[in-house]
């Protein structure tokens, strides 16, 4: 069996301002052609369908089209799971009229819902766990209450029954997880995808005895304890801190029982996201330098030391897509030595040359030394002539 694992397809996205809506589709059109050229028998979403839970009309509709083609021009099995993002109840909305496919699960249920395929090997079992609360689970469960880990480690154990390990067994899931064990645990997120507090990260090596488990939520596509646990990621690049990661679905080839195979698939977007570094006259002067495609999604870090006037404007002339910018050589208060930490025996000059060199990276040269002498002195002949007046 084939099958094509993706997730968070975030559709309705936004990205600066920009919608991303042309840029989903073109993605998506990609998809279709991959899952129909290479004869894919399952198709794989697992959670984060939408990017908000009340999806705009144009989000509703880019669905509806990729989903009516991908069923109408392949033979693939649609399978589709609800993520933190999506309404579960709109999402799953119309699902017991779709014979099957695609075959949607939005709300909960500890029961975990099971379809079952088959291919020359024999029957796979495919296991569907949307996004949940663990109060949800004490509730169902009818027990008291749990944090996340402990409660999905309840869900396992409730459903083993009905799992049978002498076949084929795939697991969807949608949430925050990890593995507890330090040496393997080497999950790459980014600053927006850390759990608050750790309070919902799930321990994801108790569901190590499926032969695949397809993960979604967070956006670099990446394995998690053992290869037949994997991230599948986001389709496209949703944020600055993913400017660097290369985004794929997973083609997993199930064969029998304990056999299976997995490659990345990667996606080429309409408009890629950049982050350029450099001087604004630098970059302006020789665009393609820094970014050769002038239509991709470019954020700039400008390392000059004095202000920019219209900078958005300015890069506009080039680059197309311009998200926004940041001086790089602005005060941080994480660069820079607390007052307590500065040695008050030094003089203005020196304490303020410190400052210069932090700030530009440079050191200061005689003009600029003169320049700020003067600025001392005028400024001590106004604190005596004020302490006079005081008198």
């Amino acid at each position: 069996m084939k099958i094509l694992h993706t997730s968070d397809w975030h559709i309705g996205r936004n990205l600066a301002g920009f919608s991303l809506i042309e840029d989903q589709r073109y993605v998506l059109d990609e998809l279709k052609d991959y899952v129909k050229k290479q004869n894919i028998d399952v198709l794989i979403v697992a959670g984060d369908v939408y990017d908000k839970g009340i999806p705009s009309t144009e989000s509703i509709r880019l669905l509806d089209d990729v989903l009516f083609e991908i069923i109408s021009e392949t033979n693939a099995k649609i399978l589709m799971i609800a993520g933190n993002h999506d309404n579960a109840a709109r999402l799953a909305f119309g699902n017991r009229l779709y014979q099957n496919n695609p075959y949607i699960v939005g709300e909960f249920d500890v029961n975990l819902p099971k379809i079952t395929l088959q291919d020359e090997h024999g029957e796979v079992n495919f296991f569907f766990l949307p996004y949940f609360v663990p109060e949800k689970v004490a509730q169902q469960l009818k027990i008291k209450a749990a944090g996340f880990d402990e409660a999905f480690k309840l869900i396992l154990e409730h459903n083993r029954p009905q799992i049978d390990e002498t076949k084929r067994n795939v697991l969807v899931a949608h949430g925050f997880f990890s593995c507890f064990l330090s040496e393997k645990s080497d999950l790459i997120v980014t600053e927006h995808e850390l759990p608050v507090g750790g309070m919902d990260v799930i321990d994801i090596a108790p569901a190590a005895f499926f032969d695949y488990v397809a993960l979604g939520h967070i956006h670099s596509p990446q394995k998690v304890y053992s290869d037949n646990i994997r991230y599948a990621g986001s389709l496209l690049k949703y944020s600055l801190s993913e400017a660097d990661q290369k985004k794929s679905a997973v083609e997993v080839f199930l064969g029998p029982k304990g056999k299976f195979e997995t490659k990345a698939v990667e996606l080429h977007p309409l408009h890629d996201l950049k982050v350029i570094t450099g001087f604004i006259n630098d970059i302006l002067e020789n665009p393609d330098a820094y970014c050769s495609n002038r239509s991709d999604y470019v954020f700039a870090k400008l390392l000059d030391t004095e202000s920019v006037f219209d900078g958005i404007y300015r890069l506009r002339q080039v680059f197309k897509n311009v998200l926004g910018l940041s001086l790089l050589n602005n005060v941080s208060e994480e660069v820079f030595e607390t007052t307590k930490d500065l040695n008050e025996s030094q003089d203005l000059l020196t304490l303020f040359a410190k400052f210069f060199t932090k700030l530009t990276g440079k050191p200061l040269i005689d003009e600029q030394s003169e320049i700020i002498k003067k600025i001392a002195r005028e400024q001590s002949s106004e604190q005596i002539l004020a302490d006079c007046v005081e008198v």
